[in-house]
């Protein structure tokens, strides 16, 4: 199990983790956390929906909604699933979401400083 850092730093370039230290960073901070955890983003593999939402059955709209608010939850990446239907539903559902989920845009990846549940 990795150490907690507590202080520490991470540096970024590109929007990529560069490096990890314990302490004070070497130079000022473009940003700095004063409590709380820093954490990797969470990955589900099972998101049948999310804020009322119900991916099997959502317009454009819904799934904005579920990709646009599923980081407030932690949740950087997410594989869309729907729920058990008869095959025509599905087909339908999957034939509705093809014309604009890869349109979809999501969150920027890099670090995502706002406050989540849980950081105290």
């Amino acid at each position: 199990m990795a150490p907690i850092l507590a202080p520490g730093y991470l540096t970024f370039e590109d929007g990529l983790i560069t490096g990890v230290g314990a302490g004070r960073p070497p130079g000022r901070p473009d940003l700095e956390l004063t409590g709380g955890y820093l954490l990797p983003g969470l990955v589900d593999l099972q998101v049948n929906g999310y804020f009322g939402v119900e991916l099997t059955d959502a317009d454009p709209d819904g799934w904005n909604e579920v990709v646009r608010r599923l980081p407030e939850t932690g949740t950087t990446a997410f594989l869309p699933t729907f729920i058990t239907s008869p095959i025509e539903r599905t087909i339908t559902s999957l034939r509705r979401a093809a014309g604009f989920v890869p349109s979809l845009v999501g969150p920027q990846p890099g670090l995502d400083h706002r406050p989540h549940a849980g950081n105290d």
